[in-house]
């Protein structure tokens, strides 16, 4: 029989898997920032975070992409940021269920080390069918490990793009300029 103290014990177990989560995807969201502003303008970073201070993670992979295909010539960091773009945005569907979805903390599936999330906003898969949730999904405190385990390599790996990124900054052949013609 589990005790109340163990029921604690795992709970605060998974609240504390949850919170590394949310600052592994932090962290990543923030990689994607330092990335994005590498790309826009490599001589002053922070320019991008005045223009652009509360976009949307979606939308930093939307301009990271772009403006790599423009600045890059760099072939294998082209690819290497491309791949990890795919992956931040496998990430980032997750990450929203993660982070905006509703857990239920019910005692019997925290005494087997589980917890339910479910995403509370409603699909319309078309007109003719009723608007509906996604079902609950399960997970085990090892699955939540597993995931930030994921996350924080994938932060590792967004950090090592943006330190690569300064140093081809500094080699200027390897980042084109945006030359802009106004007349």
């Amino acid at each position: 029989m589990t005790s109340i103290s163990d029921i604690r014990h795992i709970g605060k177990d998974i609240f504390a898997v949850l919170g590394e989560l949310a600052c592994k995807f932090a962290s990543l969201e923030f990689a994607m920032s330092e990335i994005l502003a590498r790309l826009v303008y490599p001589e002053n970073p922070y320019i991008v975070d005045i223009l652009t201070p509360s976009l949307p993670f979606s939308a930093k992979i939307d301009r990271i992409k772009k403006f790599s295909n423009i600045r890059l010539q760099n072939n294998r960091l082209k690819s290497q940021l491309h791949e990890f773009i795919k992956d931040a945005e496998k990430a980032r569907q997750k990450r929203n269920f993660f982070i905006h979805g509703l857990w239920k903390f019910d005692e019997k599936k925290i005494k087997q080390g589980k917890i339910e999330c479910s995403d509370y906003v409603w699909k319309i898969p078309n007109e003719k069918q009723h608007p509906t949730r996604l079902p609950e999904q399960t997970f085990t405190i090892d699955e939540l490990l597993s995931y930030a385990d994921i996350i924080g390599e994938l932060v590792t790996l967004g950090f090592r793009i943006v330190q690569e990124l300064d140093s081809t900054a500094m080699i200027r052949n390897h980042i084109k300029p945006l030359k802009i013609n106004i007349e």
